[in-house]
Formats: C-alpha cells, sequence, structure tokens
C-alpha cells in the first residue's frame, strides 16, 4: 500500500510528496480502506450505527467522485447490506420494516451530504481560500466550459469507440500475476476466502460463533455479513480482468481489501488445520474456539 501511494510515481522521477496527489486510484484506495473501517463496524439504528453508515458512505461517495468513479462499485455490497440485512440487530415484522426504513432514511441523507460535500479547495501559491467548492464548478472554471470529469470518465472508457484499449491491452492473467508480484502469499489467502467460508460453514459452522447452529429468527448470519464484505475485493478484481486495457495501479483500490480477505483466509485455514488436528488425534482441545458470548451479544 505504501508503494501505491508514493511508488509507483516516484520510478517516474516524480517527487516522492507530490505523488499520493496525482494518482485517483491512489486516493481511492485511501477512502475505500475508510469506508470500509466504519463499514465493517455493526449496521445497527443507534446514533452509533448512524454515524456508521453516514461515514462510510461519504467516503465511498468522495474516493468516487472526487477519485476515481469506478470505485462506487466498492460500496454496492455495504448498500446492500444497509438496505436488506439486519447486521446488529434481530428483528422481525413491524419492528423489521420500522428499522429498515430508518436504515433507508440515514442512507439517503449520507448519499445527499457525500455529494455536496465531493468538493475541492481553490488554491494558489499564496493562499489557500477557505471556501469549499463543488467539483463540477471549479472542473467547468479550470476547463472555461461546463464539464464534469467524473462523467467524461465514464463515457470516455465504457461507451466510445475507442476507449481505454487506445493505450494498449493486456491477457486476463495481468491481474493476477501482478498482484502475486506484490503481495506474495498473501494473494492465494485472499482468493480462498469466500469459497473457504462456504466450505467452513458447512465443515465448522461454530467457527464464527455458537449462534451459527440455530440462528434465530430475525438475526442475520454472521456467515452472510462476512460473505458481504469479502466481495468487494472479487467485483473489483472480476471487473478489472474484464476490461482489455490494464494497469497496475488500476487495482490500487481493492489493495486494503485484498488484505482484508487474506487475513479471513488465513484464519479460516488455521481453522481447518485445527479441525484436522482434532479429528486425528482425538484431542478435546480447540485454539482457536470461538468465545461464548452472553445472550444478546453480537
Amino acid at each position: 500500500m505504501w508503494s501505491a501511494s508514493t511508488g509507483e510515481l516516484a520510478r517516474m522521477r516524480v517527487s516522492a510528496e507530490l505523488t499520493a496527489a496525482f494518482l485517483p486510484s491512489s486516493f481511492a484506495m485511501y477512502t475505500t480502506m475508510l469506508a470500509s473501517s466504519f463499514w465493517f463496524h455493526p449496521a445497527t439504528t443507534t446514533p452509533t450505527g448512524t454515524a456508521r453508515a453516514t461515514r462510510a458512505t461519504l467516503c465511498f461517495a468522495v474516493g468516487a467522485i472526487v477519485g476515481w468513479p469506478f470505485t462506487a462499485v466498492l460500496g454496492v455490497p455495504f448498500v446492500i447490506e444497509q438496505l436488506f440485512l439486519t447486521g446488529g440487530e434481530i428483528a422481525v415484522g413491524g419492528e423489521k420494516s420500522a428499522i429498515m426504513q430508518k436504515r433507508v432514511s440515514t442512507l439517503v441523507k449520507a448519499v445527499a451530504i457525500g455529494a455536496s460535500l465531493a468538493v475541492s479547495r481553490v488554491c494558489t501559491r499564496t493562499y489557500v481560500d477557505s471556501r469549499q467548492i463543488p467539483v463540477y464548478l471549479i472542473d467547468s472554471w479550470a476547463y472555461g466550459r461546463s464539464t464534469f470529469p467524473t462523467l467524461n470518465i465514464i463515457t470516455y472508457n465504457l461507451f466510445s469507440a475507442e476507449g481505454a484499449n487506445l493505450y494498449g491491452t493486456s491477457p486476463s492473467s495481468f491481474y493476477l500475476f501482478n498482484l502475486f508480484l506484490n503481495f506474495n502469499y498473501l494473494l492465494p489467502f485472499a482468493l480462498i476466502s469466500l469459497p473457504g467460508l462456504v466450505f467452513t460453514y458447512f465443515t465448522d459452522r461454530r467457527r464464527l460463533g455458537k449462534t451459527q447452529q440455530a440462528p434465530k429468527k430475525g438475526e442475520t448470519s454472521p456467515y452472510t455479513l462476512l460473505a458481504l464484505r469479502l466481495s468487494p475485493f472479487y467485483l473489483w478484481l472480476v471487473i478489472l480482468t474484464l476490461q482489455a486495457h490494464k494497469e497496475e495501479r488500476f487495482a490500487f483500490p481493492a489493495y486494503p481489501l485484498l488484505c482484508f480477505n487474506a487475513a479471513v483466509g488465513i484464519y479460516l485455514v488455521r481453522g481447518w488445520i485445527e479441525s484436522a488436528f482434532i479429528a486425528i488425534t482425538k484431542s478435546p482441545y480447540r485454539v482457536s474456539a470461538s468465545p461464548q458470548w452472553p445472550e444478546g451479544m453480537n
């Protein structure tokens, strides 16, 4: 991740202090990591849960509008969780309906704030204007005509005749090889995290908590929540792989997600080794058995 923020342009003989400002994908990497740090807290309708949703949405929005618009897709699983899963709350019937309505209201407000806060500052060599100006206005002023570069990037790369392919194409294996060079053994662990979670669900269901033997009505399974949080890395990898034009910097926004997936993959593999050891030795000892939380705790 350090290399993604400074190393890429440093190799192009650009001052290391300036590199982060010149790569939209590096900026999007920062916002993706911040958004995930908020998202991974339990979803609730308490003030803490509302702040979680607002901050995560703002980070995703700023990363997409100010940084790189394609990274908005990384927030889709978060939106699904916010709108359709109970997450940190157990609710049924009318209570669940009220919770979901409040979740929708929170998300809509957060999106509106995110759009208004996607801003830039007017800067000169001598001062920084304290007034914040929407991206559309300052870009239109800079180009001398009405324009919205965020939208231009999408239309050019996805809908124009030449698109990004003008700058060369690469085979489908490009990102797998590149990520393996950058992350070494962590990449295989990241790739097996989601299928490994499915395998663990059927072979060692209590690995993520005792309640998974009989989840309560209205309770979202930790396996469902974790699967959603593992999915953005796969989503980004598939989207990039499908594009004919490929560059190392395009993968930067998913670097924090790769690390997260790899950590989960390592935890799951460790659980399989433990289970195999117990089965072979008939040992009652469980190294990483999940703690038995009091009833009602998440």
